[in-house]
């Protein structure tokens, strides 16, 4: 079986901490969807394989249209075999996640909703930069339960005003709503991102010992919910695991589309490039954007197959 990552390199507003490849021109979009388009074609006859797992990361994914993401699913289906019992995985933003959105990916096939909601405390929220508020998460998750079998949310510790009794709060309410997924990602200060320059003028974090507690709390809060943890950031109601994080993992092959994304396939590892344009000139005249990534000897596959084995 092989995987398949979309990545799509759009936001709305970037957040204050993200150093991920992403950008707020959305003027772009279309272009960019079509370039997708067509290196999934050229895939054509190279996977021996059936696509068991298919996911759209970024960036923000609900950037783009349903029609959008269903011509993509499109060119997948018909480039490549497709297994029964398929995970199609779709990151959404709470504020752009309409429940109209929600209601058409679902009926092209989308089986698995990932909302970036990362805290319900308006003033963390605020100070990290994003775009909704606890309300709109709350509605947006409700939605998702109601139109998809499997959901996830992000939810993030060791933010900026963030307490330990606010993140128990947190995820007793977002499990109360049904999801059977979380995740729970530390925040990373990367210099070069707004957050960093916040803290470097004086913005205090919660230290490492409270940080340590709250992901304590979620751990606790998930399992009085019933959600086992299969990896260290990563929770689910047993049988809802995601299965193309899990595959990639256990370095089953995968094949990324799009700028920035990563494959594995045919035992050698590959990137394209970060840059949006760059990515899309290659696209349009035609060539491979694909770049071998380092040596492929065995002492790197023991490697990586040690650090990968960490994560679990």
């Amino acid at each position: 079986m092989i995987g398949l990552y979309v990545h799509v390199p759009f936001c709305v507003r970037k957040c204050r901490y993200c150093s991920f490849v992403s950008g707020t021109d959305l003027s772009f979009v279309s272009r960019y969807v079509d370039c997708v388009i067509r290196e999934i074609k050229s895939y054509r006859g190279r996977a021996n394989e059936p696509v068991d797992t298919v996911f759209f990361g970024g960036g923000t994914p609900s950037t783009l249209s349903a029609e959008q993401i269903g011509n993509i699913l499109a060119a997948i289906k018909d480039t490549f075999a497709i297994a029964e019992d398929v995970e199609i995985t779709c990151e959404a933003n709470p504020e752009s996640a309409t429940l109209e959105w929600m209601k058409e990916i679902r009926s092209l096939g989308v089986n698995r909703l990932s909302l970036g909601v990362q805290s319900l405390s308006n003033e963390t929220l605020r100070g990290i930069g994003r775009l909704h508020d606890a309300d709109t998460a709350t509605i947006a998750v409700k939605r998702a339960v109601e139109s998809f079998p499997s959901v996830n949310v992000d939810l993030m510790v060791g933010l900026p005003t963030q307490t330990v009794e606010q993140v128990a709060r947190d995820a007793e309410r977002l499990l109360s709503l049904g999801i059977n997924h979380l995740s729970c990602y530390s925040l990373i200060l990367e210099e070069g991102t707004p957050l960093f320059d916040q803290v470097q003028r004086g913005l205090e974090l919660p230290d490492e010992d409270a940080t340590v507690d709250m992901y304590d709390e979620v751990v606790e809060v998930c399992r009085e919910h019933g959600l086992e943890r299969y990896e260290i950031s990563n929770f689910a109601i047993p049988g809802f695991e995601c299965k193309h994080n899990a595959n990639c993992w256990a370095m089953h092959p995968y094949i990324g589309v799009g700028a920035a994304a990563h494959c594995f396939f045919d035992d050698r590892r590959y990137y394209n490039t970060s840059d949006v344009l760059i990515y899309m000139d290659q696209m349009d005249r035609g060539e491979d954007p694909s770049i071998p990534e380092g040596s492929n000897t065995a002492l790197d596959r023991i490697n990586e197959t040690i650090m990968l084995g960490l994560r679990t």
